[in-house]
């Protein structure tokens, strides 16, 4: 990943808006979309609608650990699936996520309900235990 975690944190903390529009805008950063940004947030413990205002810095660099994590493992998977199948439906690429288009099961992490909302075609999941709003 070609972004340092001190970069990161430079261009997060003069953002204000909700942290889920913030890292999928491409002009922030590229190549986190839709379905990544639910994993990555899912993994840091942060509610995708929270603001960025009200997170301090230990919440940033969670943040960011996730996100690497997150991408790396799946750049192995999505890779092996590639390869091993060639060229394979979308949706089979996306098996190895836990709460991307999973509302309505368990939580992997606690067994609550995830949690799906729809806007302007745009799905969002997330667990409201292990992701709690508070601003």
């Amino acid at each position: 990943m070609a972004i340092s975690e001190e970069e990161f944190l430079a261009r997060l903390k003069p953002r204000r808006g909700q942290i889920k529009a913030t890292i999928t805008n491409q002009e922030f950063m590229a190549g986190i979309g839709n379905a990544y940004s639910d994993e990555i947030l899912w993994a840091a413990g942060l509610h995708p609608h929270r603001r960025r205002a009200t997170m301090d810095e230990d919440d940033l660099r969670r943040l960011y650990r996730s996100m690497r994590a997150v991408l790396e493992e799946s750049i192995t998977i999505v890779d092996a699936t590639v390869q091993g199948e060639g060229l394979g439906k979308k949706e089979e690429w996306r098996q190895h996520l836990k709460v991307h288009r999973r509302a309505g099961e368990p939580c992997p992490k606690c067994g609550s309900e995830i949690r799906g909302q729809v806007r302007s075609g745009s799905e969002t999941n997330y667990c409201l235990t292990c992701q709690p709003l508070f601003e």
